[in-house]
C-alpha cells in the first residue's frame, strides 16, 4: 500500500535499485528520502508510518485511513457536495436495510465520485513536474 501510494504521489519508487543487491544494500540503510513532487507534510507523515521497514510497526489499513492526511481539517475542505450527496444515498439504503453498505460507504471522505475517477485517469502527473 505504501509504495503504491508513495509512486502515485512522488512518480517514483521509495527506494531507487538496479539490482536485487543494490536493493538490499539500500533497504539496510533503513531511509528514504522525500521526493520534491511531495509538498504536503501530512502525505509524508502517512507515507513514512505506510513505509515502515518492520511491518510490525506499519499501520493497519483502517489505521491509516483515520491517519490526518485522510480525516483533519484540510481533508475535511476538500469534501464536494457530490461526495456528501453520495454518503447519503448510502445512508439512506443502509437505513432501509442494504446490508452491504459499510462505515466507508456513509462517510464521505471514503467516497470518489466517477467524474474524480475518469479525470484522474486522464491526468498526466509528468506535465506538473515540468
Amino acid at each position: 500500500m505504501g509504495v503504491v501510494l508513495f509512486q502515485l504521489a512522488g512518480h517514483e519508487y521509495p527506494i531507487k535499485a538496479t539490482s536485487v543487491p543494490d536493493l538490499q544494500k539500500l533497504m539496510k540503510r533503513r531511509q528514504i528520502i522525500r521526493p520534491k513532487a511531495i509538498i504536503d507534510n501530512l502525505l509524508w507523515d502517512l507515507l513514512i508510518l505506510l513505509l515502515q521497514f518492520d511491518k510490525k510497526d506499519r499501520p493497519t489499513a483502517e489505521q491509516a485511513l483515520n491517519h490526518p492526511y485522510f480525516t483533519g481539517e484540510q481533508a475535511s475542505k476538500d469534501i464536494s457536495g457530490l461526495q456528501h450527496q453520495i454518503a447519503n444515498v448510502a445512508q439512506q439504503c443502509q437505513q432501509r436495510g442494504d446490508s452491504s453498505i459499510t462505515i466507508y460507504d456513509t462517510n464521505p471522505s471514503y467516497t470518489v465520485p466517477g467524474n474524480e475517477i475518469k479525470a484522474a485517469l486522464s491526468y498526466n502527473p509528468d506535465v506538473d513536474l515540468q
